[in-house]
């Protein structure tokens, strides 16, 4: 399985006014993710029948609709053990997906960066929009490859036919 774990595209400020769970992607956000989502296709050409586990926190479950579209996947499953970083209980849902072929991750820092050092042993820096590409093989112990690691900006910039 590749597991593509993508932290959320830029969203509004924390401030009083929302409520944190509720802050939704800008629309800067929105348009630089389709572009960083058309790079993506470019790299995950061969990514048929995608899965996307999403936090349920809106403005993770934006960017998992944006993949969504991008990639034509059939539903996202919103799943509180992303929101709250628990990694035991991502992976043992995770273990349902186990005939998958790609599993998009939609989630937060500093969460993203924990798991990847946990099943990886690099702990990346996840900036707003990133992404990481893991070959996961096994669910006990952790173990699992890294591809790939991209910020933002450079998926945005790759050139799509």
């Amino acid at each position: 399985m590749i597991l593509i774990l993508v932290r959320h595209a830029e969203a509004q400020n924390r401030d009083m006014s929302v409520d944190d769970d509720n802050r939704t992607l800008t629309a800067k956000g929105i348009r630089g993710y389709k572009k960083t989502v058309r790079g993506l296709r470019s790299v995950l050409h061969d990514a048929a029948d995608v899965m996307i586990l999403s936090s349920p926190l809106t403005r993770a479950l934006q960017t998992a609709q944006l993949l969504k579209e991008g990639f034509k996947a059939k539903e996202i499953r919103a799943l509180s053990c992303i929101s709250e970083g628990d990694l035991g209980a991502f992976v043992k849902e995770l273990s349902g997906y186990a005939n998958e072929d790609h599993v998009f991750v939609t989630g937060h820092e500093p969460h993203l960066g924990n798991w990847s050092e946990a099943l990886c042993g690099v702990k990346l820096p996840f900036k707003k929009g990133a992404c990481a590409a893991l070959e996961y093989t096994s669910l006990k112990p952790y173990n699992s490859s890294l591809l790939w690691f991209s910020q933002p900006g450079m998926l945005k910039k790759l050139k799509v036919k």
